[in-house]
């Protein structure tokens, strides 16, 4: 019940009544003999709920309260009494109330109203929030409706009935209003208007090129939760400051179908000088779909847009914010989307998010999303099109961003921010999430193929969005102009490798991706800036054929007779081929890329040598080759003779030379080796796997295994300097050697006095020496071995260590290891397994980077040696698809399936599962498997270490998919156990029909309230 009054205050007074007490508010004096404006609110059951007067200059004060509710009376007929006390002598509002006669009144200065059941004063006027004039002033303007609505904290509904067709144009004369109460204005109703397709017929103008200097067009600040508003259906234009200016304590507001910034018909600038949008309160929704519901109006794709276009700074400019959604609007484009109307500054600044002193405050911000409806058009800004300052957890999708004067998406900086090992930093933008890495696109069978891959956080799982736009920034990133598609990737073994199908997109268009983590992730939910560019190219090997156009052989000769640096483009359709030429292939002398599709083999037929560089000054790529069955006297896999070449995740296998370097035989220049497999090569002389002859050789994240030399080294051997070049580095780091065997340094050997040879972080088992060094060996020079494993290979596993500086070195005994598998990363590894002495070995402050897996080296103030850093939870032994990194988050099972046929049928072998760890109550056990009659059996065993207790509802299970709302399916109760004297297993199984498997994500946390 609101009682509404005016009435002759003589003098201002205050009670300390009910809820609030006169300190809280100001309580300025009114002149003598002015009709003021008095509120009282209250339920029929008599409780006081708050009292305020208005002064004729709207100046709030606080009103007297009633003493309480046994001055207010219920009369049988449900009328409602209210007595209260002015002084000195304050009117009697009815003067037919016997005054004398209501309880606790009594003498001039009481007074009494009586309501009728409704809850209205018989006879009152209630405030009208219906504008019908464009007046700046008086009734019905948009003023007056304000000024109504300011004495009612309760939730108003501004509408417009202006007579005549319109557009109608309302210029306020000096700054509107402030709104410090739930207001809604609703332009929509204004006859004639209408949203139901796109552009808007909108009728509605507020300009405010008279308002003054720094004015708002409307100033937000409400503070009151629960009570959700919304603009929609205005121009607002030419305001000094901002169009709307949303106060930190404003909830649950929705902005829909406006244009601010722009004319009427959405073409030309009608800028707000300081932006279109300033949003503190951050809870804010920019146009969402959900609003259809609310709205009742089953919209489409453009219902709801907004114009933010054509202001002074930013389009919308949301600071210190919470929750605040942006989506299907059009900022810094003309109402067509297709021409440029830009905002001065960035399309959208979020910024703010600071906390001093501790962790900082959970803040989401969407900006687009998963359905096209949900996507913005950001285009043509003079800034960034999103600018992220101290922001932690944007999620930015789907949306079409492309000619913005900065990058597409900036971290502080109009430059581009690069990737970091393991993305372990922290903080914000975004804690500087990595972007993906595009390695190539290609256009080949009505299809756009990109391949490339993810250095994320450890244990995280990333939407990568891949995008098309007609050119790249001038920084080289990408913009995302078109969306082409989503595709989901897990780092929880490494980086994670992607080979995406997406739409046939032109040559000479350029394609960019971004990577945005999910909860699981432990850096938040944010989303990477655009990867750096990469243009579409068509392939131009495309046939088994050994010569002619097409060939391997050809596209070789083109490249070596262009003078610029050139690409082999290899059509996909070569993928798991085997390529044999006939006749010896011609060296590569000039800057070149190879890039092979999955399985690509390229065999020298054990009669000749797959490939030969001799590229002085040029730099040589070749990336994802398989290199086998080579023949030669040197180098029968790769003979490197000049120049720089890069190998990244290439295999080279079974190849046999005459003389020395069985896989590869560096003579001069550089050779850098990432990722790579050097297995099953032979070489009669030295250095069954690689042999450095002259040159630098840096060799990361590698595996050689299995090779054999006739002289020494049959993992790898450090020559003398030879064919004109002293012999500089062989630096060879993170990297196995196992199963190698030669007379001399069955792992690695040195015999060389020049340059250097450095082991560090190296696991080297297993290999076997005839003569010396089952492990390693250093006849000439020194050999520096740092933080390596050098175990389980035929005694001496060291030899001439008066030569070895050895440091931090694990050498002998059993280093408890798993068998070499597929541990992530992009080659198999020895996993340290519980218990291993080589774990925590060594202070963390002597590691840096990441191990084989590119996993981080340390997880805290210890770290290990060898090439595989461990990490507490699950061991790969045990449970191969488990993350290794998780133990820092709940118990918990991911499942996920997919419908691939889209006939309703769940693909069960593409379900993803993991184990999440919490300290040492590891799920000892966990299975997903089919059971006989087809089900989908879900299984875990919980060790628990508590007696006498049942702890069955300290264990649970979501009982709805949290990305869907949904009901999860598999939610059933975990089973009572009443625990023994010491420790029990709690064994849990539920079992679903296929179809009924969620198609959607669904988390299962299990939780233990011991130790």
């Amino acid at each position: 019940v609101l009682l509404s009054f005016t009435a002759t205050l003589y003098r201002s007074c205050c009670y300390d009544r009910e809820l609030i007490t006169c300190p809280q508010f100001p309580l300025p004096v009114p002149s003598f003999h002015e009709k003021d404006i008095f509120l009282l609110k209250f339920t029929k059951n008599g409780t006081i709920q708050w009292a305020r007067s208005f002064d004729t200059q709207q100046t709030s004060a606080l009103v007297l309260f009633p003493y309480g509710a046994e001055d207010i009376a219920i009369s049988p007929s449900g009328n409602v009494s209210i007595v209260g006390i002015f002084e000195p002598n304050a009117p009697d509002l009815d003067p037919s109330i016997d005054v004398a006669a209501v309880t606790g009144a009594g003498g001039q200065d009481a007074f009494a109203v009586q309501l009728d059941s409704a809850g209205y004063l018989p006879g009152s006027t209630l405030p009208s929030f219906e504008v019908t004039t464009t007046a700046d002033t008086g009734a019905g303007s948009l003023r007056r409706a304000l000024e109504f609505a300011n004495h009612t904290p309760t939730p108003d509904t501004i509408t417009f009935n202006i007579p005549g067709a319109g557009p109608h144009t309302i210029s306020p004369l000096s700054p509107l209003p402030a709104l410090p109460y739930p207001v809604s204005l609703d332009g929509l109703t204004q006859p004639g208007a209408s949203a139901g397709s796109w552009p808007p017929d909108l009728r509605i103008v507020i300009d405010g090129t008279s308002a003054g200097s720094g004015a708002n067009g409307f100033d937000l600040d409400s503070k009151y939760l629960d009570h959700p508003r919304f603009i929609r259906g205005l121009v607002i234009q030419n305001f000094d400051g901002y169009a709307l200016d949303v106060g930190l304590g404003y909830r649950a507001l929705t902005v829909s179908d406006c244009f601010i910034g722009t004319s009427l018909d959405g073409t030309t600038a009608q800028p707000n000088g300081a932006g279109g949008i300033y949003d503190e309160s951050g809870n804010v929704t920019y146009f969402s779909p959900e609003l259809l519901n609310a709205y009742g109006v089953a919209g489409g794709g453009t219902f709801g847009r907004n114009l933010i276009s054509g202001n002074g700074g930013p389009g919308l400019f949301v600071e210190d914010g919470g929750f605040t959604t942006i989506q299907n609007n059009y900022i810094g484009t003309t109402v067509t989307g297709a021409s440029a109307l830009p905002n001065a500054g960035a399309g959208i600044l979020l910024d703010g998010n600071t906390t001093v002193g501790g962790a900082p405050a959970a803040r989401y911000f969407t900006i687009g999303g998963l359905i096209a409806s949900e996507a913005n058009l950001i285009a043509y800004n003079g800034g960034g099109g999103v600018r992220l300052g101290l922001v932690r957890s944007a999620r930015i999708s789907g949306n079409s961003i492309h000619s913005n004067g900065g990058l597409g998406i900036e971290f502080s900086s109009s430059t581009p921010l690069g990737n970091d090992v393991a993305d372990q930093d922290d903080g914000s933008p975004n804690n500087a999430m990595n972007h993906p890495i595009i390695e190539r696109a290609i256009l080949s069978g009505g299809q756009t193929l990109v391949d490339g891959w993810l250095d994320g956080i450890p244990g995280g799982r990333f939407r990568l969005e891949f995008f098309t736009s007609s050119s790249a920034d001038p920084s080289g990133s990408g913009e995302g102009e078109t969306f082409l598609g989503a595709s989901w990737v897990e780092t929880s073994r490494g980086p994670a490798v992607f080979s995406v199908t997406l739409p046939a997109v032109g040559t000479g268009q350029v394609i960019s991706a971004t990577a945005t983590a999910d909860e699981r992730s432990t850096n938040g939910e944010g989303t990477s800036q655009f990867s750096p560019a990469v243009t579409v190219v068509a392939p131009n090997v495309t046939t088994f054929a050994d010569s002619g156009p097409g060939s391997f052989r050809q596209a070789l000769m083109d490249a070596n007779n262009h003078a610029g640096p050139d690409i082999l483009v290899l059509d996909p359709g070569l993928a798991g081929q085997v390529l044999k030429p006939t006749t010896d292939l011609p060296p590569i002398t000039g800057e070149t890329t190879i890039q092979a599709p999955e399985g690509f083999v390229l065999s020298g037929n054990n009669t000749r040598r797959p490939l030969t560089i001799n590229a002085p000054g040029q730099e040589v790529t070749l990336i994802n080759l398989i290199l086998e069955d080579g023949s030669a006297d040197d180098g029968a896999g790769i003979l490197h003779i000049d120049g720089t070449l890069n190998l990244r995740r290439c295999i080279i296998r079974d190849c046999t030379a005459t003389g020395d370097g069985g896989g590869l035989a560096v003579q001069a220049g550089v050779v850098n080796v990432e990722d790579c497999r050097f297995t099953g090569n032979h070489a009669d002389g030295s250095g069954g796997g690689i042999v450095r002859l002259g040159g630098d050789l840096n060799v990361d994240r590698a595996l050689l295994d299995g090779n054999t030399a006739g002289v020494s080294g049959g993992g790898g051997y450090c020559a003398e300097g030879v064919f004109g070049q002293p012999s500089q580095s062989s630096d060879y780091r993170n990297t196995t050697f196992c199963n190698n065997s030669a007379p001399l340094g069955g792992g690695f050997r040195r015999d060389s006095s020049q340059g250097s040879a450095d082991l560090s972080f190296c696991t080297i088992v297993e290999n076997t020496a005839s003569t010396s060094g089952g492990g390693i060996s250093a006849a000439l020079g020194d050999l520096t071995a740092v933080n390596c494993i050098v175990s389980l290979n035929t005694a001496p596993a060291v030899t001439n260590a008066e030569n070895i500086s050895a440091i931090d070195n694990f050498i002998g005994g059993d280093p408890q290891l798993g068998p070499l598998r597929d541990n992530g990363g992009f080659v198999p590894t020895f996993a340290l397994l519980t218990g291993s002495p080589a774990i925590n070995a060594f202070p963390s402050s002597s590691a840096t980077g990441t191990d084989a897996r590119q996993a981080p080296r340390s997880s805290g103030d210890r770290a290990d040696r060898g090439a595989f850093e461990f990490y507490e939870g699950p061991s790969a032994e045990d449970a191969p698809s488990y993350s290794s990194w998780a133990n820092k988050l709940p118990i918990g099972v991911r499942g996920e399936t997919d419908d691939p046929n889209g006939d309703g049928i769940s693909n069960l072998e593409s379900m993803y599962f993991g184990l999440y760890a919490l300290g040492s109550n590891d799920v000892q056990r966990f299975g997903l498997r089919r059971s006989d009659s087809g089900d989908v059996v879900l299984s875990y065993s919980v060790p628990i270490w508590m007696s006498g207790t049942d702890v069955s509802s300290s264990i649970w299970v979501a009982d709805e998919l949290p990305s869907t709302g949904n009901p999860n399916p598999w939610s059933a109760a975990p089973p009572s156990v009443e625990l023994g004297s010491t420790t029990a297993n709690i064994d849990y199984e539920l079992a679903l029909p296929v179809d009924a498997i969620p198609r959607k994500i669904a988390t299962f946390r299990f939780s233990t309230d011991v130790p």
